[in-house]
Formats: C-alpha cells, structure tokens, sequence
C-alpha cells in the first residue's frame, strides 16, 4: 500500500504536544493560546473545537482530515507570523524593530519562492548568540520575535547585536541595538 490518506470517515481524535519553552522565546505565554490550520500558505482556519491543556502542555481536537500545518497563537502575541499579503516578487530582509530595542524585537523577511533559511544573532565580536531560523520556508512574508537570549535561555547584556540572514538569495547582515 503506497500514499498517505488523510481522510477519514469519522473524526479522529488529535493530540499535540507543544514545548512551553519555545512559547517563552517568542515572547507568548502559556495562557490564551489558539489553534490555527494553515490553508494555503496564506491564509488560516482556526480550530475552533481545540483544548488546550496548559499544564501538559498539550492541545487535543477531533477531525476527519487532521493532516496539515498547525499554528499556536496567542492573543498576546504570534510566535512566527505569516503575513496575508499576496506572495512577494522580491527578497527582502527588513531592519529589526524597534531599534534600540528592550526587551523584545521583529525581524521580517520576505521570500519569493520557497528557500532554506537561517537566522542567527552574533555579538558584535562575531560569536554565534542565538539561532532563530534553521529550516525551509515557503513564499510568503514572515516576522519573528527575538526575546534578547541566548540559545541556553540567558538573558544578553545591552550592546550592539547583528543579525545574519541566509538563504538561497544570498547573505544579510543587518546591525541592532540592546538598550537595558
């Protein structure tokens, strides 16, 4: 037997884990969380019959067709937002804001076609901070929050932090300030 069905003839039911700790470096906390169904790539369904169970860390509903991305928001804020617009022509990788930031920023990019990405945050001496972005995107337009730590969860000290992003369009380095 070959394919992968992702329909079913009753509702299955669906339970999802989710790391609390990523939700803290986006900035969101575990409460008034949401479940969304990306549809295309550009837009979004929420799950509106989704429980979460915030002490477990887990959310659970029931579908016939459970397939697809799955998107955790928060009234609060979004953790990885794709914007609604029309797919973009171009590349670009906008400046961080706000700039002088305390304690959190975005960064936005957007990506014609879809492309592996890297985002990283270095210290003004060059050493790797924080790894933000290591995986594919599709097109479309994105904004990510960084929360000023580091990849062991620390707190960084207020300086003059770059951001580096790569991807099949080349290599940016775009400069920043931590203000405290």
């Amino acid at each position: 037997m070959k394919g992968i069905y992702s329909a079913f003839d009753k509702d299955v039911s669906v339970n999802l884990s989710y790391n609390a700790d990523d939700l803290t470096i986006a900035g969101v906390g575990n409460k008034n969380l949401s479940l969304k169904l990306l549809l295309d790539g550009e837009s979004s369904t929420e799950v509106t019959h989704a429980k979460f169970n915030y002490s477990d860390k887990a959310v659970s509903f029931s579908s016939s067709s459970p397939s697809g991305i799955y998107v955790i928001e928060s009234s609060q804020q979004t953790a990885l937002s794709v914007g609604s617009e029309s797919i973009p022509k171009s590349f670009s990788l906008s400046q961080n804001y706000p700039n002088p930031f305390n304690p959190t920023t975005n960064i936005s990019f957007t990506l014609p076609t879809k492309s592996f990405v890297k985002l990283r945050i270095y210290s003004i001496l060059g050493s790797e901070i924080k790894e933000l972005i290591n995986s594919n995107f599709e097109a479309g337009n994105y904004s990510i929050v960084w929360d000023g730590k580091n990849n062991e969860g620390n707190k960084v000290s207020s300086g003059i932090y770059l951001y580096k992003f790569e991807s099949e369009y080349g290599i940016m380095t775009k400069k920043m300030n931590l203000l405290k």
